[in-house]
């Protein structure tokens, strides 16, 4: 399911990811076993009483089905029912399949710059969430408890893949959209610990800014904006507030190609101390 339209997206990256993005135009689609929370599509699901397992599950995805309501009487969710088994099964077979491209709404989150952009000498890649490539992107939903499924369902028919996308309310400061994609649909680069790294073709159209973060040195925003120039993308600096906890944004380069180059550095004037 589409998000809604002029939502613009956000990726939190490393300064080598995005010199990579920025010169190959690509862009990782990430197994959800090599995520960092190991809860990560691994919903509870419980087997009913009487059913007779036949050999390994074999599952099928749909990345355009919308989420369906969960229909199930929480009182009957005897743990001994629950198999951890069908649950990790379901996500092997996700790993052997699916990809996602994690996102966020927001640039200015604090923590994600520390977790996933070198606690602030990364950047952020801000893209417009209106382009055909974003076509089928669903938000992550937070939740206290983790959902549960009568697994028989998952045997029965297509399991839409937003819908095993639940992640604990610590995480919810991630604001956090994703993209799927079939790992046949990807180009295979390498190899990261013990994951293929599949990577997809990113238009360069959808890509509106690059926000590098605060600790990043001059000389590496002049490398980017050598990498922009020629391009519409935006430059900003992240930099700290000097009242608040928040960030501000202070461009290093406008919309358009062949601008000029100028120091971004965001400083005001204090009063005397």
């Amino acid at each position: 399911m589409s998000i809604a339209k002029k939502m613009q997206l956000y990726k939190y990256v490393t300064m080598d990811r995005l010199k990579n993005i920025l010169i190959d135009h690509t862009i990782r689609f990430t197994q959800p076993g090599a995520f960092n929370d190991p809860f990560e599509l691994v919903p509870r699901l419980v087997v009913p009483e009487g059913y007779v397992r036949q050999g390994r599950v074999s599952y099928e995805f749909s990345l355009a089905a919308p989420r369906r309501p969960i229909e199930f009487d929480y009182t009957k969710a005897d743990e001994e029912r629950c198999h951890d088994r069908h649950s990790r099964e379901l996500r092997e077979s996700l790993d052997a399949h699916v990809g996602f491209l994690s996102l966020s709404k927001t640039w200015k989150s604090l923590p994600m710059w520390a977790h996933y952009a070198e606690a602030f000498a990364g950047a952020v890649i801000e893209f417009d969430g209106n382009h055909e490539f974003f076509e089928w992107t669903f938000e992550v939903q937070y939740s206290r408890d983790r959902p549960i499924r009568d697994v028989t369902l998952y045997f029965e028919e297509e399991i839409p893949i937003s819908e095993v996308c639940d992640k604990s309310i610590e995480w919810r400061f991630e604001k956090e959209v994703r993209v799927a994609r079939n790992l046949m649909d990807c180009k295979l680069k390498g190899m990261s610990g013990n994951f293929p790294v599949y990577v997809a073709d990113v238009p360069p159209e959808c890509i509106r800014g690059v926000i590098l973060g605060e600790r990043v040195d001059n000389l590496e925003c002049k490398e980017i904006y050598d990498l922009i120039e020629e391009s519409r993308i935006t430059g900003d600096r992240a930099v700290i507030d000097h009242w608040t906890y928040a960030l501000d944004r202070t461009p290093f380069k406008l919309s358009g190609p062949k601008q000029s180059w100028f120091t971004f550095r965001n400083y005001r004037n204090f009063p005397s101390l």
